[in-house]
């Protein structure tokens, strides 16, 4: 059953979607004042991440079991990631050369796979605040 949060966005919304996380405790959205807002069930605003340099946010993935929200950036090889236990930022940079073009979590376990707009995918294992890029 769906329900309706009491949630008003009064700015356009420059992402490609806003993302709700698996439990449905928090939703992510992110403008063109490139500031990432996490609000919870009732709708109230729980987080701000500020997004680094001048791109727009492009994508944003919630992992499943909603703990760990990726934010992926316009022109940048660094995932911004926000943890929702703790309330704290981090970013990981990739060191890739192309665009990002495809952030996405494993249904099965702390893996983030990451793809560029020539068509290469990176999966990245997430461990204790760390990432290690599978090869």
């Amino acid at each position: 059953m769906l329900r309706s949060l009491p949630l008003r966005i009064d700015y356009p919304c420059d992402c490609s979607s806003p993302a709700l996380c698996a439990q449905g405790s928090f939703l992510a959205t992110c403008g063109k004042n490139r500031v990432v807002n996490v609000f919870n069930r009732q709708g109230e605003e729980h987080a701000e991440i500020a997004l680094d340099g001048s791109g727009k946010c492009t994508g944003l993935e919630w992992d499943k079991d909603g703990e760990m929200l990726a934010v992926m950036q316009e022109k940048s090889p660094v995932i911004k990631l926000w943890d929702a236990n703790q309330n704290s930022e981090s970013s990981l940079d990739t060191g890739v050369k192309e665009e990002l073009t495809l952030l996405c979590w494993s249904a099965a376990g702390p893996q983030l796979a990451i793809g560029t707009a020539k068509g290469e995918v990176s999966p990245m294992t997430y461990i204790s605040c760390e990432f290690a890029q599978q090869l």
